[in-house]
C-alpha cells in the first residue's frame, strides 16, 4: 500500500510539473526574497531570458524602471502580509524592449505560517492595452482633425460649468467655415477635409494651453475658454477670427464666424 502511495503521489508531481512547464502564461517561482528559482518555458518566451540566466537573479532583472519606488513598496508590503497581489506592470524583456504585463504573485507559506515562497502568473497584455488605447483614441476624438471630438466636448463642458458654479469665469466659442459647401462643391470633398484638418490645427494653435477645443460638427469648432471675463472672451474670438481669414489653407482663403 505504501508504495502505491509514493507511486501515486510521484504521479501528481509529475502532472503537475507538466502542467506548469506547459502553461500558456508565464509562471515564475521565487524565494522569500524575490530570488527565482525557477521558471517555466512560457518564461522565456515572454521574457527572452533563458531559465539558466534567470534563476538565481532577483526580480529586479526585469524592471523597466517605470515605476516609482512607491509603487514596489505597496507590492511588497501586500505580499509580506501574506496577501495576493493583482496588478498591471510596465517590465523590460532582455532585448531591452517594455512590455505592459498582468501578473498575479501569491504568497506560499510552509507548514509553519512563514511565507517562503511566491509564485508568480504573467499575461503580455501590451496587444491589448494598445487596442484599448485605439478604441479610446475613436471614441474620444475626431478622426479627421484629430481633436476631441463631441463627446469628449460634453465632458469637458460639464468640468468647466463646475468650476463656473464656484465661481469661476468662462467663455464658449463656436466657430464655422462660412459657405464650407462650396469648397466641397468646387474642389471635392477630399480637399475640404484637408482645409477641416488644417483650420483646426491653426485654431488649435492659437489658443492658451488651459483652453479647449474640439470638433463640434461637420465644419463647426467648439471652443472653451476657462478663466475668462466677456471682453477677453472677445479678444480672442476676434483674434481666431481675423488669422483664419488671413492665411491661406490648401489657396483657399476661409472666412470664418465665431460667435461668443
Amino acid at each position: 500500500m505504501e508504495h502505491f502511495v509514493n507511486r501515486s503521489a510521484q504521479e501528481t508531481i509529475r502532472l503537475q510539473s507538466i502542467a506548469l512547464d506547459a502553461a500558456a502564461n508565464a509562471i515564475l517561482i521565487t524565494d522569500a526574497a524575490g530570488v527565482i528559482e525557477w521558471v517555466n518555458p512560457a518564461f522565456t518566451q515572454l521574457t527572452g531570458w533563458s531559465s539558466a540566466e534567470a534563476i538565481g537573479q532577483t526580480t529586479r532583472l526585469l524592471r523597466s524602471g517605470m515605476h516609482t519606488a512607491a509603487f514596489y513598496r505597496q507590492m511588497w508590503t501586500t505580499l509580506l502580509g501574506g496577501q495576493v497581489w493583482r496588478g498591471e506592470m510596465f517590465n523590460r524583456r532582455k532585448d531591452g524592449e517594455v512590455y505592459v504585463e498582468e501578473q498575479t504573485i501569491t504568497p506560499v507559506r510552509d507548514e509553519y505560517g512563514t511565507i517562503t515562497h511566491f509564485v508568480a502568473i504573467k499575461e503580455d497584455v501590451s496587444l491589448r492595452k494598445r487596442q484599448e488605447g485605439e478604441i479610446r483614441q475613436l471614441s474620444l476624438y475626431d478622426s479627421l482633425t484629430k481633436l476631441p471630438n463631441r463627446r469628449s466636448f460634453d465632458v469637458m463642458l460639464e468640468r468647466v460649468m463646475c468650476e463656473v458654479r464656484e465661481g469661476g469665469g468662462a467663455a464658449l466659442l463656436i466657430a464655422d467655415v462660412d459657405d464650407f459647401n462650396l469648397v466641397n462643391d468646387t474642389a471635392g470633398h477630399q480637399v475640404g477635409d484637408e482645409v477641416l484638418a488644417a483650420l483646426g490645427d491653426a485654431l488649435r494653435k492659437l489658443l492658451r494651453p488651459s483652453d479647449f477645443i474640439a470638433r463640434f460638427g461637420d465644419d463647426e469648432f467648439a471652443i472653451l475658454l476657462p478663466d475668462v471675463n466677456d471682453c477677453e472672451a472677445f479678444t480672442i474670438a476676434e483674434r481666431l477670427r481675423h488669422t483664419a481669414q488671413a492665411t491661406p489653407i490648401d489657396s483657399f482663403h476661409v472666412s470664418i464666424s465665431v460667435w461668443p
